[in-house]
């Protein structure tokens, strides 16, 4: 399949031979919203493959769930009425747990903890956010970084918002000098400065974001989803999972490391 497709179509292996599915789910396929161009934690590979931290995580739960898991590719902001809809069963994308998300969708125990950032042209000058005062700046809509924009805009005085879906559509109108700052989560900000020089992140802002899997209220399979990635954490592949994106292991103590509490 190419980048373009519509759907991608990632089967889990059955390592539970007895797993029944839940209701709804009755033809053993769990149906997962996501979306592309948000490295490390999901984006097509050079073959066209998705790939990520979000992909693995989601493909080892569906393993340990007895399902095969079907990815679904739409817009950020898609994510939340396509689950209201019921054309998808679960998400994930980096997705920060909130008040208002919790209102309305159930929320696995999260399992990453971060921060969000900012992004200039390093040849800018721009090293604060007191300089972006009556500048474009650019975010991708639906996301707690548009939160936080929109809630600090008079503090800071930004100019015009621009909204892009995904990172890469940002730092092109970065470079294109349409805007004058990008706003993302931080890891996804830094896993950018490991590929361009021409970058700087100028702010770690004062966030302190938790990652989980996003599903409809009263789901059946909040539960199930839930203790898999308890047990991820337990017997280490979570760990696994985290070396392989970010090169270490994931902090002792954190939501990558030791079970939660769920939303």
């Amino acid at each position: 399949m190419t980048p373009t497709s519509r759907r991608l179509f990632l089967a889990g292996a059955f390592a539970l031979a007895c797993a029944v599915p839940s209701a709804g789910q009755a033809d053993g396929v769990l149906r997962v919203g996501t979306v592309v161009n948000n490295e490390p934690w999901e984006f097509t590979d050079p073959q066209g493959r998705l790939a990520g931290f979000d992909i693995d995580l989601m493909m080892e739960i569906g393993r340990r769930l007895g399902m095969k898991v079907e990815f679904d590719i739409m817009p950020f902001r898609d994510l939340f009425g396509a689950l209201e809809r019921g054309q998808i069963e679960a998400a994930i994308c980096s997705i920060t747990v909130t008040p208002e998300r919790a209102s309305r969708f159930d929320f696995s125990q999260p399992f990453y903890r971060t921060s969000q950032g900012v992004v200039v042209m390093r040849g800018s000058g721009i090293r604060s956010l007191h300089e972006l005062k009556g500048r474009s700046i650019g975010v991708e809509p639906g996301t707690t970084n548009e939160e936080w924009v929109k809630a600090n805009a008079r503090t800071f005085g930004f100019g015009a918002i621009s909204y892009s879906t995904g990172v890469n559509e940002g730092l092109r109108q970065l470079q294109a000098g349409e805007i004058a700052a990008y706003f993302g989560d931080l890891p996804v900000l830094i896993y950018q400065l490991l590929k361009r020089r021409d970058l700087a992140v100028i702010e770690r802002l004062p966030t302190q974001d938790l990652y989980a899997v996003m599903l409809p209220k009263g789901s059946p399979l909040t539960e199930r989803i839930d203790l898999a990635i308890a047990a991820l954490k337990k017997d280490g592949r979570m760990a696994e999972i985290h070396r392989k994106w970010f090169g270490q292991p994931p902090e002792p103590g954190s939501p990558s490391a030791v079970p939660m509490r769920r939303p």
